[in-house]
């Protein structure tokens, strides 16, 4: 996984709200590797450790079913890319990247914790910035074409549901009571992660920022675009 871009700036709209947006490019040149270290994260538990006994058995039970899932899911990708396998793909690229470029914290991707296997309604994946803010993300995936306008809109399509206020009785287990605090208080971040396909990914990301829908979202605490190439040859 080769990071080919990653900047920072401030971007305001045209009301004179601002956001810390930043700006990744990603390329997996080597897809099975990748879902070997998928499968590696999607197995560990550890983040059950330190619970109180029936909040670790109520998440084992949440998570077991969908750990087998994903597993077999990702065991056959020779079978090739889907939508599913792509967006679980991501999901935690996004995530990874965040964590170890960004010095995110991670939270277990959503389908592990939340009560549904898979397709459980709300934010795929979500991380914790250093600014003790909850970033919630979405991914988006498709082998012909990029889909930073889905992720994008989607994203607002759940804030105007209150997506993002809904999750926080699930991601309070595993965020400090500050970051709870800034959330309820309106500081959250957003990532929008999806997969490109293009000749010209800056000026895809370009455009992806100056997206109507993108500049509906310019006024959260922190914005993540993140578009990710997946090498399928």
């Amino acid at each position: 996984m080769e990071i080919v871009r990653n900047t920072i700036s401030s971007v305001s709209n045209t009301l004179g709200e601002s956001s810390l947006v930043r700006i990744m490019h990603v390329k997996i040149r080597d897809i099975d590797a990748r879902v070997s270290e998928m499968i590696d994260t999607i197995r560990d538990t550890c983040w059950l450790e330190g619970m109180e006994s029936y909040e670790r058995v109520a998440f084992e039970a949440r998570m077991t079913r969908t750990v087998r899932k994903f597993v077999n899911m990702l065991s056959d990708v020779e079978g090739g890319m889907n939508t599913s396998i792509g967006e679980i793909m991501i999901s935690d690229t996004a995530q990874k990247v965040l964590v170890e470029n960004v010095n995110h914290t991670k939270i277990p991707l959503a389908d592990l914790i939340k009560e549904r296997v898979q397709g459980n309604g709300g934010f795929d994946f979500h991380t914790e910035s250093n600014s003790q803010l909850i970033v919630y993300g979405e991914a988006k995936y498709s082998g012909v074409s990029t889909k930073y306008t889905e992720a994008i809109s989607q994203i607002n399509d759940f804030i105007g549901d209150l997506k993002d206020s809904a999750e926080l009785i699930d991601l309070k287990y595993f965020v400090s009571q500050e970051v709870c605090d800034n959330a309820v208080e309106g500081r959250r971040g957003y990532t929008a992660a999806f997969s490109m396909i293009c000749d010209n990914p800056n000026r895809i990301l370009s455009n992806a920022l100056n997206s109507e829908q993108c500049q509906s979202l310019i006024g959260c605490a922190e914005l993540y675009l993140i578009g990710v190439e997946i090498d399928v040859e």
